[in-house]
């Protein structure tokens, strides 16, 4: 009988299926969900802080600095070293102002204190938040964040950067002027107080925003919407935002002077000839094409200055100085729409000083009750 081969049987390597996702272990998924979602969200946490170090200087670990990106001339200013008393013997003036202030555009902040200071007879510090494109609601922002400042004097200079969030349809204006994506962007700040821990949602939003604008689908008022600017709607949110900074400065006892905005539009003002500089200008510097129409622009600040002098007028305390009425036109004052010369400026002071009664400020710092006109 032949041999007969008795094969063994073959032993298979058993294949092992990867576990499903409900099998898993409950403490597990919660784990692997973490380790998931943890990890993209802290690469982007640090993504966006190295953006704002990058881009906006902030360092990375200090992102509640934000909110000085969208105001550069607060640290320009030094305003943050701005006397928190008033034992101290300077006499310390905060303007509460846009471009016309600014030392690009003319010499008022200097020759302001300079004069100031010949007549009160005392030192003067001049903490100048005069920056292009400011409107009345920056400097309510600008000044509510100077809770614990005290001032000899805070000056409001205001009336034409307002007017150009005027020109979008009534449909797309905002009181809070959000339709301007800038003020969007800083009110997203208060919508997001996690942003100096947690920088992330903030910074995509503020990032779509900015985007959305360079693409030229925002609501920023642009020169296309000029005609629009025809439908005032700024004056009650110029009336709100001043209001809030007479209140703060009542509540703060700092003195406040208020003055009307100065203008020189040529009524026979056309691009063309802005452009070709035959208007009664010196320098031609900025046209008026920034702001509006030669008709609307000086509707509304008209409509800015019937509100300052009302409530100047409400409030017996505030000093006032009407400069709309006071100054003088022609080239001889004024580069352009708004901007003032070197004789505009020694002009502008000059009524500054004689419509205040300065000898009420003279010697001691005084309370905000004999801050009068």
């Amino acid at each position: 009988m032949a041999n007969s081969v008795v094969s063994e049987p073959s032993v298979s390597t058993p294949i092992h299926s990867p576990p499903r996702w409900r099998d898993l272990h409950r403490g597990t998924r919660l784990c692997l969900l973490t380790t998931f979602l943890l990890i993209p969200t802290l690469l982007l946490e640090v993504s966006v802080r190295l953006y704002w170090a990058l881009s906006k200087g902030i360092p990375a670990l200090h992102t509640e600095q934000i909110w000085d990106t969208f105001y550069p001339e607060m640290k320009e200013s030094g305003v943050a070293a701005a006397p928190e008393d008033r034992a101290a013997g300077s006499f310390d003036v905060l303007i509460l102002g846009a471009s016309v202030f600014h030392p690009f555009y003319g010499d008022l902040a200097v020759r302001l204190p300079t004069t100031i200071g010949n007549a009160l007879g005392r030192p003067v510090r001049i903490y100048n938040l005069g920056y292009p494109g400011r409107t009345s609601l920056d400097s309510y922002q600008r000044y509510a964040r100077l809770g614990r400042k005290r001032f000899d004097l805070v000056i409001f200079y205001h009336g034409i950067n307002d007017t150009r969030l005027n020109n979008c349809p009534a449909c797309v204006f905002r009181a809070d002027y959000t339709h301007a994506p800038r003020y969007q962007q800083i009110a997203l700040l208060d919508s997001h107080p996690e942003h100096r821990y947690f920088a992330l949602p903030y910074s995509v939003r503020y990032l779509l925003s900015r985007w959305q604008d360079q693409l030229n689908l925002s609501t920023l008022p642009r020169e296309r919407w000029n005609q629009y600017g025809g439908e005032l709607k700024t004056p009650p949110c110029f009336e709100a935002n001043l209001k809030k900074i007479i209140a703060l400065a009542e509540q703060r006892g700092d003195p406040l002077l208020l003055m009307t905005f100065t203008y020189h539009v040529p009524s026979n003002y056309t691009e063309e000839a802005f452009k070709a500089k035959e208007l009664d200008y010196a320098t031609h510097h900025d046209p008026l094409r920034l702001w509006g129409t030669p008709d609307n622009v000086p509707r509304a600040i008209d409509a800015h200055n019937a509100v300052v002098r009302r409530l100047a007028a409400e409030h017996p305390a505030i000093a006032f100085v009407d400069q709309q009425r006071l100054m003088p036109a022609g080239k001889r004052y004024y580069n352009d729409p708004c901007h003032l010369t070197t004789r505009g400026c020694e002009a502008f002071v000059d009524n500054v000083m004689k419509q205040v009664d300065w000898k009420r400020w003279a010697g001691a710092r005084t309370s905000h009750a004999t801050a009068a006109r």
